[in-house]
């Protein structure tokens, strides 16, 4: 991974906690959450407080949370505002937060001047029971805390509108030393911006989680408006699917098929011939597979394209059949004949389908995801769509493709691809 973190494409973007008070701060929110502190001196944390230091640490990727089904967040510093989220439970992770710093940035840089705030992000379940379980999340609550200073700015002005509002208040012992012992413990919170009330999501038409190995669903698909639950795992799928169940498996042979008669993907060849350069780099992304999969000591990038010809001819025998479809493919669009979509391959269906042109823009980032899943072979898609799987995926490669793929993103990625 070196080659990666070298080049800030793994890694990036973490807010540093390097001070023994903002240590102290982090410290006290994982036992106010029932999480065992750190042991660490530093560390760093992404956009919802969750460190890989940490993770490391405590062999626990998963250790700010009490289960898939309740994920917390700690926010130690408003740096961590639009930062990127390295360890995702769900795809609506990053615009919940998004939504939340909008709605709570004063607040939050005030709040945090003196502790953390953690965030329960409570979708009402205990735990799951079974993946069915996940068509019930259709809305979250994020409930705040931080030290217990939003309680104290709530008692303290509930306090003060009854010394201003009741008559005989001021003749109260009680209350007036309340009043006073609070203001000398915390401070004057009568116009300090502190309270965070507790904030609704509901994004979750369309929505990517960890659970079960993996699950993706789908809302209001059809005229019927029915849901669809996708398993990234058929075992999973095949433990609760009954006849007549919505549940797949991106595992299914024909899972393409499938999704694009739900109205998630689609082919478009008229696209693909008026964009050639498409299908070329998808031709580009199989000749990077082949040549690196049977030469894993060469040095692809010094390679011209009269080079990488000779070395495919020489292995044409270990060449899959999709390569040689997609030379046709793209022969006959330059020749301006369009073949009908099911005289395609299903290998070809898999690298040619795109998100469905009539979603909106976030649901387009979940299709995305599924279709890394389905075709992880474009690097640069894989990266912007699904990191986790991109990086599990680079431990697999020859050294020549690592080096290829870092410098091909830093050459073509830039991080509003994902905004």
């Amino acid at each position: 991974m070196q080659k990666l973190i070298d080049s800030g494409l793994f890694g990036a973007g973490l807010v540093p906690v390097i001070t023994s008070s903002m240590v102290a701060r982090y410290n006290a929110c994982l036992e106010s959450l029932g999480i065992e502190p750190t042991l660490l001196k530093k560390f760093g944390v992404d956009g919802m407080g969750w460190s890989p230091e940490i993770a490391h640490e405590k062999g626990d990727n998963y250790y700010l949370s009490h289960g898939l089904s309740n994920q917390l967040a700690i926010l130690i510093s408003p740096d961590q505002r639009n930062m990127p989220i390295h360890f995702p439970f769900s795809s609506y992770d990053r615009i919940m937060m998004y939504n939340y710093f909008d709605n709570n940035d004063e607040q939050i840089a005030d709040l945090t001047q003196k502790t953390c705030v953690w965030l329960d992000v409570d979708q009402e379940m205990v735990q799951y029971e079974n993946p069915k379980d996940l068509l019930l999340v259709d809305y979250i609550i994020i409930r705040s805390q931080a030290g217990g200073l939003i309680e104290v700015a709530d008692r303290q002005r509930e306090l003060i509108e009854r010394f201003n509002e009741e008559e005989d208040a001021w003749l109260d012992k009680s209350l007036r030393q309340e009043l006073i012992d609070s203001a000398k413990n915390f401070g004057d919170f009568r116009f300090r911006q502190v309270v965070i009330p507790d904030m609704r999501f509901d994004d979750l038409k369309y929505f990517y989680t960890r659970a079960f190995d993996g699950a993706f669903v789908f809302r209001e698909l059809g005229e019927d408006s029915h849901s669809l639950l996708v398993m990234e795992k058929k075992s999973q799928a095949k433990k609760i699917k009954k006849p007549g169940d919505r549940i797949c498996s991106l595992e299914d042979a024909g899972i393409v098929a499938r999704l694009i008669k739900e109205g998630l993907l689609e082919i478009d060849l008229d696209w693909y011939r008026n964009f050639p350069n498409e299908l070329r780099r998808k031709r580009g992304a199989l000749v990077l597979d082949i040549i690196c999969a049977n030469y894993p000591d060469i040095d692809y990038a010094s390679l011209t394209s009269a080079k990488r010809k000779s070395l495919l001819k020489k292995i044409s025998a270990k060449i899959p059949k999709v390569f040689y479809e997609l030379e046709r493919l793209i022969k006959q669009l330059g020749a301006y004949k369009i073949p009908p979509v099911k005289s395609l391959s299903s290998n070809l269906k898999r690298l040619l389908v795109h998100p469905a042109n009539l979603l909106s823009n976030s649901d387009r980032e979940v299709v995305w995801k599924m279709i890394c899943k389905i075709n992880p072979t474009e690097v640069l898609r894989l990266y912007i769509s699904d990191k986790d799987l991109f990086f599990k995926q680079y431990q697999t490669w020859s050294e020549s493709k690592k080096s290829w793929v870092v410098k091909f993103l830093k050459e073509n990625y830039q991080p509003e691809m994902e905004e």
